[in-house]
């Protein structure tokens, strides 16, 4: 007779938060300042794909919390999801003015080479965010935190040092 085996939770589910119409995926790892990275879409995102190299070298130093955004990874909404041009565009103009609204000092890091997202992009939003820092590696693709890891820890560390 086999005996069922249990098999090991996965590491990518962490902590569950119940939001009006979603609940949310969430690591909590450290203690001290907060740190919330805030992974991009695409195919198998979540934050524990994006961030799982470096959570553990950032959260000797501060509070790490990392969320799977809505629609990615195991954070879910609790409606069918609405996808149409009113929509995107709605959620693009909301996005903007939310951005400018932003008063806290944000990093972005970009890898130069990157071919995936434009460094375009993230000169967009150093046009956009009040108080941001644009970082830009060189001979860096798409992956700054996996490609440069040890700069991306020691940036981190540097602007949250601040």
């Amino acid at each position: 007779m086999n005996t069922p085996v249990a098999l090991p939770a996965s590491p990518e589910i962490a902590i569950s938060c119940a939001i009006p119409g979603a609940t949310i995926n969430y690591h909590d790892l450290g203690q001290g300042q907060p740190l919330l990275p805030i992974h991009g879409s695409g195919p198998g995102v979540s934050a524990w794909a994006n961030w799982r190299g470096v959570m553990p070298d950032l959260s000797k130093h501060f509070r790490v919390i990392a969320p799977d955004m809505l629609g990615f990874g195991h954070t879910r909404s609790n409606s069918p999801p609405r996808f149409d041009v009113e929509r995107w565009v709605d959620a693009l103009a909301q996005n903007e003015e939310q951005l400018r609204a932003l008063k806290h000092p944000t990093l972005i890091m970009h890898g130069r080479e990157d071919q995936v997202i434009p460094l375009s992009i993230s000169l967009r939003l150093m046009a956009i965010l009040p108080n941001a820092t644009l970082l830009v590696f060189g001979n860096c693709g798409h992956w700054t935190q996996i490609e440069k890891r040890e700069a991306f820890i020691a940036a981190v560390r540097d602007f949250m040092d601040r």
